[in-house]
């Protein structure tokens, strides 16, 4: 199950097993969106 994380303030993506490039595009811009401090950034795979 893909996944999105931080831990002591370092951001991770993974868990991708698979899915590749569409998974990849849309966590990341998440990612951003959370170390922008954007709310938009949240998902139900955090965490």
């Amino acid at each position: 199950m893909p996944r999105r994380e931080r831990h002591d303030g370092v951001h991770y993506a993974m868990g991708y097993c698979g899915a590749g490039m569409g998974t990849t595009s849309y966590f990341e811009m998440g990612v951003g969106q959370q170390v922008l401090g954007l709310d938009e950034g949240r998902t139900a795979l955090d965490g």
